[in-house]
């Protein structure tokens, strides 16, 4: 029970942290998109603005809005560069893969070359060597 607490006790201060600056922030971003604060140019800028409620109206107008056809076309730009971009992403890591699964011209040589007797880092035998003698395997 004591080391519970203790956890609790240590990761606490990270949630706290997470709940503010994280969520704490999407909150507020969201409390203003739903208010006409940026409308009167004198109230954009003001110490203390006063602010009206007005829903979805903003999201409507950005949507639908002769103005914001900008924005309409910047969303369907990033859908479709995302949208190929991870196709392409996906499409070329695929090849790539299909390329390393196939066994290479000279592997009994490179094998015999990287298991060599002279010194090297404490990491070179471990993770990079052990794909280098058993392909297969890694």
């Amino acid at each position: 029970m004591r080391d519970r607490i203790l956890a609790f006790l240590v990761l606490l201060p990270s949630v706290l942290a997470v709940g503010v600056f994280v969520y704490g922030f999407i909150g507020q971003n969201l409390w203003v998109s739903l208010t006409d604060w940026g409308k009167d140019p004198a109230q954009a800028l003001a110490l203390r603005p006063e602010l009206r409620f007005v829903g979805l109206e903003n999201y409507r107008e950005l949507f639908t809005g002769f103005v914001d056809v900008r924005f309409r076309q910047s969303v369907v730009n990033l859908i479709f560069f995302t949208l190929f971009f991870m196709a392409g992403s996906l499409g070329l890591g695929l090849l790539l893969a299909l390329a390393v699964d196939k066994a290479p011209r000279g592997e009994a040589s490179s094998a015999r070359s990287s298991s060599s007797p002279w010194p090297s880092p404490s990491w070179s035998p471990g993770p990079s060597g052990a794909g280098f003698c058993s392909p297969k395997a890694g």
